[in-house]
């Protein structure tokens, strides 16, 4: 793994290899991917069956396009996820990294995968991660107002600890 370079005041982040950089955009972005091959299903699936009704077919691309667009939000957040990981491992590196650090991303199901694999590299084992994770997601989901979206649980997690 090799420091990027970056002018003189910002934080160095490590690289990841291709490869290993490849899998783990596959691994976080497998949600945005599972989204979008159900919105292409759906119109697909009512092709093959034969169906010919205006109304099943209206329903079909507005399902399609609502999930659709949810598969491209989840989709545009893949350089947010890597970046999170190379600033966990980067912590790893000089020995500052606390499991405590991984709170603001269990409050949304994607960056959960972020979170883990953090704590992965730092050699938790997986019970041990599960626990953590799902204990702060819990916490997350309990303080934060319900019509915030998860990722504004970092904001309520903060004001939790705060307290």
């Amino acid at each position: 793994m090799r420091l990027k370079r970056q002018s003189p005041g910002k934080l160095r982040l490590p690289e990841l290899r291709p490869l290993e950089s490849l899998l783990l955009r596959v691994s976080f972005q497998r949600y945005a991917l599972l989204l979008a091959a159900a919105a292409a299903a759906l119109p697909v699936g009512l092709w093959l069956a034969g169906v010919s009704a205006l109304a099943a077919w209206l329903a079909a691309l507005v399902a399609s396009l609502a999930i659709g667009a949810r598969a491209l939000e989840v989709g545009r957040r893949g350089p947010a996820k890597l970046h999170a990981l190379r600033v966990a491992l980067h912590r790893l590196e000089r020995g500052t990294f606390a499991p405590e650090q991984i709170r603001r991303h269990c409050g949304d199901p994607c960056f959960r995968l972020v979170a883990d694999e953090s704590l992965r590299r730092a050699g938790l084992p997986r019970r041990a991660r599960r626990g953590i994770i799902q204990g702060y997601a819990r916490a997350c989901a309990t303080n934060a107002p319900r019509w915030w979206s998860s990722t504004t649980c970092e904001a309520s997690c903060d004001r939790r600890s705060a307290a």
